[in-house]
């Protein structure tokens, strides 16, 4: 589970972005953890919701509205969705044309909050996806959002442990860096057999 509270400005937003592994019948799971921590989210990111474009447009969670999805047509599992609650202003964004089943799954939206412009951008590759189409789709889509005084966030599960010397892991480092995107999520996500990584990844 990845949750942050971003501050760059006088807005204050909360995200959270969770690898659900299939959110059929988690929805409830995920209030009780949210109240539990006593935060209140403004967005929710998942990546793998594993449902079809039938199945994710009757998901249902109080006061959130589905704000912008992707879904697999060919292929089982995967898929980005992004929740938002719906007192907020937004705009869905649509990628499908930088989509790509498992090498690069994509979803996002735009909001205007009281000081800033936000585009927060949900993003999946599966560890089959081709790495290289996944780098170059990544910057395409980069050059097309990147605008002045726009604020973004970047969130989700890539496949590429950001704790290692990869030469994956410093490229995708490096591209994020030169869209002056800094990564926050800077410890474990997931501990296998005393092995640390980290996946699933945020940027700021």
């Amino acid at each position: 589970m990845t949750r942050r509270s971003h501050n760059k400005s006088k807005s204050n937003t909360i995200l959270f972005h969770q690898n659900i592994l299939g959110l059929t019948n988690k929805l409830d799971e995920i209030s009780i953890i949210t109240q539990r921590n006593c935060i209140d989210p403004q967005l929710f990111c998942f990546t793998e919701h594993h449902l079809k474009k039938f199945e994710i447009d009757k998901l249902f969670l109080q006061d959130y509205l589905l704000a912008s999805s992707f879904c697999r047509e060919t292929s089982l599992g995967g898929g980005v969705c992004i929740l938002i609650n719906q007192r907020l202003k937004y705009k869905a964004i649509t990628l499908g044309s930088f989509c790509h089943e498992k090498t690069f799954e994509v979803c996002a939206v735009k909001l205007s909050l009281e000081s800033l412009e936000l585009v927060v951008l949900c993003i999946y590759r599966a560890p089959s996806g081709d790495l290289v189409q996944y780098f170059l789709l990544l910057e395409q889509l980069l050059d097309h959002l990147m605008q002045p005084r726009v604020t973004f966030i970047v969130c989700g599960d890539l496949n590429i442990n950001l704790l290692s010397n990869s030469n994956e892991a410093l490229k995708l480092l490096t591209l994020m860096s030169t869209y002056n995107l800094t990564q926050i999520v800077d410890f474990p996500t997931r501990i296998v057999k005393k092995q640390r990584n980290t996946i699933r990844c945020s940027f700021y």
